[in-house]
């Protein structure tokens, strides 16, 4: 996917990643801290990575890639298009594949809740959150494992994101 994003991106800069890299320090040297020295629930069931914005692919993307590790995920306000323009932007069709292939993996276990608002910023995810909704579907993944909010008078910030976590902390947590 990173050549498809250099060869279409009208940058001078080369799109590097650090995903898996922020995702292996979490997976094999946070997590298992925290677990080691804090009273945690450490099953797969009870850890949940949440984010918002690129926070939010990022976050979908860890469960689809750790579901031994993470039992949930929450992505609010997900960067579904990668980068700030949607002309000959290859991010999305890239993600919307990657997905295809991956959520298949998912199972009675896994919850995944996103959301996108109907103003500014987030008006942009909405082609690609309807494709990733169509491809959870498309899989037969049940509606209890997965849920997409589309939020009304809702917005791309943070002091937004705080009013609709409550909705994603009962999916993700009422088993």
């Amino acid at each position: 996917m990173t050549d498809k994003i250099n060869e279409n991106a009208k940058s001078n800069h080369e799109f590097k990643p650090y995903s898996d890299r922020y995702l292996k320090f979490l997976v094999e040297e946070l997590k298992p801290y925290v677990d080691a020295n804090f009273a945690t629930l450490g099953d797969v069931e009870n850890t949940v990575i949440m984010g918002s914005s690129a926070g939010g692919i990022l976050s979908a993307y860890a469960l689809l890639e750790y579901p031994h590790v993470f039992g949930s995920a929450i992505c609010l306000s997900s960067h579904w298009i990668g980068i700030f323009q949607s002309e000959d932007n290859p991010f999305p069709g890239e993600l919307i594949n990657y997905v295809d292939t991956k959520v298949p993996l998912l199972s009675g276990r896994h919850r995944l809740f996103m959301d996108v608002a109907d103003t500014g910023l987030d008006l942009l995810y909405h082609p690609t959150q309807r494709s990733i909704d169509e491809l959870m579907r498309k899989h037969g993944i049940p509606n209890g494992i997965w849920k997409t909010m589309y939020q009304t008078n809702a917005e791309h910030t943070e002091s937004s994101w705080n009013q609709r976590l409550p909705d994603a902390l009962e999916f993700v947590f009422n088993r």
